[in-house]
Formats: C-alpha cells, structure tokens, sequence
C-alpha cells in the first residue's frame, strides 16, 4: 500500500511543471500561498459552476468536523492538522453555548492565519452567527440545511432560508447536503448541494457516487449552482451491530469514491468526517496517511477540474466511469472502476481526438492508448489517469 501511495504521489507530481506554465501563483484553484487574513475583503461566488474567492476558482478540498461535542480548543486543534496535511477548507459547527461566540471569532481568524476555507452550521441561530462573523477572511459558505432529504425542512422552507441568509451576507455562498435521488427536489435552495456517498458498511453499493453527484450536477446546473461531495472517512455507528463489528472504509475505497466525484463533475470535496462523537480520523492512522496522499494527486488535477473542458467518456461496463478534459492544448482523462471485478479486456473509445495519452502512474496501469482508444486490462478499484496533447 504504501509503496502504491509513493508511485502514484511521485508520476502525479510529474505532471506539475507543464501545468504550472499555465497558471499564475502555482497551483491556481486550490489555495492562496499567503495567509487569508492579508486579503481581508472577501467575494465568494459561483461563476460557471465554479466557486470563486475574489474573483480566482477555488477547489475546496477538507473534511467535516462535528463540532457539537468538542470543545473550542480540539477545534482548532483539528483545523491545524488539517491545514498541516494540505487541505485548504473545513465545515465545522458553531455551538449555541454563549462561550462559543468569542472563541468562534478567535477559531475563524486562526482559519485565516492557516490558509483554510470554513463552513459553518448552526442549527439554531444561524442568522445570528452570520451577521456576527460575516466580515471574516476565513468564511467561505454557511450551511443553511443538512440531510435535506430527511423530511424535516420542505424545499419552500430551505429557499426561504436561502433568502433571508443572502440579504444577510450577499459576499457569500450557501451549502445544503443531501443524500438521496429525490435531492433534485431541492433545486436553486442554495449556491451548493453536496451529495453524501457513505456505502461502506450501509449495504450501498460504492459505485453509487458517480451515479448521484452525476444526478446532483444536473439538478445544480440551470441554476448557475455546483456540486460538491461529501465522500465517506468513518465507519457506521448507528447501530449495535456497527459498534460491535465497525467497517472501516479502506483508503483503496476512499480514493476510488473520491475520483468517482469528480469524473462526475463535482467542484470540491468534503470529506466526513475528521471528528463526530464516535470517530476521530488520526486513530485510523493508514486511512489518514492515505488521504493526506490525495492532496498532491487532485491538487495537480486541480486546473483541468475548474478550467478544463469535461466531457463524460461513455464506456459500456457496469460500474465504470470515466471522463477527459481538454486545457491550453493538453488532455487529462481519468477511468475508473467502482466494482470489484477486473476487467481484462476493456476498450474505452475517447469522445475528442487525442494525439497520445500517458499514464500518469505507469506502474500499476494495465492499459495502452492507440487510434484514439485505451485498452487493456483495470483491476478492481483502480483509478487510471491519463496525460496528454491534443
């Protein structure tokens, strides 16, 4: 595992000098070099799909943090590792505890001093919270409704909502969460709708996270809205059964579910969770080793991800998915497998003229590229990413 880690870590970061020719300031659209508070005035918006902060595209890559249990203290705590293995955004709660009211304030400027975007819910007094801290560096979106599909909120409650936070705040966006089909239900509630994939020992096949951020992307773009993923790092704990017998997401799963978004078309991810009651993600060392491996991979992608041309790559195998975009005269195609079956004999037609692809971890590819077509053989849960000139 490790040794896969470093090869797809060193041929990704390969791709970096030809990419950064393009781009200002390094890896544009995934984080600022200095730290949020030098640029006080902030303008968050959606332009195109893509989440912008005055004005640049912005990649939002971090974790959840379910902060209703925790003190002020491990919350910044957790926002610092976080920040130290590269992320550049977290969700966090901010409590009703009239403690909390300061020391929110004193968490959102330390945000800033580390570079890393924040979410923020309140389930209660939101419209408080935001009039509070909305001229703050840090701030990124409000969380107006999780688990929209629960059945406690209509979509004519959320937009109201929606309403009254944007006359609030007009600088900054709004973020519901979901987890069903029926989220189509709440088209144009908000800026954002992430789409929870939590398969992994729910009885779901994992192959169901390109299917719904697909259905998500879809119901956001009339709307001049994108699509983010909330992608599963913790075991279920619902139930006696779970507690007894926890099922850990694999990294191996969690990085095919995260590549699966974003063949899907998502524009950030959100991971849950880094801490709830009953899991801290640094107590499952390899799962967070290996998405800390995943920061250098998507921030390499990261241009094709909010400047490219995507285009979806019909490929006719259950369960996999892929996609290319097209930038400044280069191709980047991913492929994924979101089964546990290998596929020896695949033949996957490219929807644009390509001149030649490369596999950007060549070691572990089982796939050529010839007369406009990859092939060979993927196993299962592989991820497969391709560079090359049109």
């Amino acid at each position: 595992m490790k040794i896969k880690i470093k090869l797809a870590t060193f041929f990704l970061l390969s791709l970096i000098m030809s990419l950064c020719l393009f781009f200002d300031n390094g890896f544009l659209g995934f984080h600022y070099p200095d730290s949020l508070s030098q640029s006080p005035i902030r303008s968050v918006k959606i332009v195109k799909g893509i989440t912008t902060v005055n004005g640049k595209p912005l990649f939002p890559l971090g974790f959840y943090h379910v902060s209703w249990q925790s003190t002020a203290v491990e919350r910044i705590k957790a926002m610092q590792n976080i920040a130290k293995a590269g992320f550049n955004t977290i969700h966090v709660s901010s409590t009703t505890d009239i403690n909390d009211e300061s020391s929110y304030g004193d968490f959102l400027d330390r945000s800033a001093q580390q570079g890393i975007y924040v979410i923020t819910e309140q389930q209660i007094n939101l419209q408080n919270v935001v009039k509070e801290f909305k001229h703050k560096p840090a701030v990124l979106a409000w969380n107006i409704a999780d688990d929209v599909n629960d059945g406690k909120q209509t979509p004519h409650d959320i937009r109201q909502l929606n309403h009254k936070i944007k006359s609030l705040d007009s600088n900054h966006i709004t973020y519901i969460s979901g987890y069903s089909d029926e989220i189509y239900k709440f088209e144009n509630c908000s800026d954002i709708i992430a789409m929870q994939s939590y398969p992994i020992g729910n009885n779901d096949e994992i192959s169901s996270t390109y299917r719904r951020v697909s259905l998500t992307r879809e119901t956001v773009a009339p709307f001049n809205g994108t699509v983010y993923a909330n992608i599963q790092a913790f075991s279920w704990s619902d139930s006696q059964e779970h507690l007894k017998h926890p099922v850990i997401p694999t990294f191996n799963e969690v990085r095919n579910m995260t590549y699966q978004a974003l063949v899907a078309g998502a524009k950030g991810i959100i991971y849950y969770t880094y801490y709830d009651r009953s899991w801290y993600l640094p107590d499952h060392p390899q799962l967070w080793e290996g998405l800390k491996s995943l920061v250098p991979e998507i921030k390499t992608i990261t241009p094709f991800l909010l400047q490219g041309s995507w285009r979806k790559i019909d490929i006719n195998y259950p369960n996999i998915f892929g996609a290319i975009w097209v930038l400044n005269g280069q191709a980047l195609a991913i492929v994924v497998n979101a089964s546990d079956q290998a596929i020896d004999h695949l033949i996957i037609s490219l929807p644009i003229s390509v001149k030649n692809l490369h596999s950007s971890v060549p070691e572990i590819s089982e796939m050529n590229f010839g007369q406009g077509k990859l092939y060979g053989k993927i196993q299962p849960l592989a991820v497969h990413i391709y560079s090359g000139n049109l």
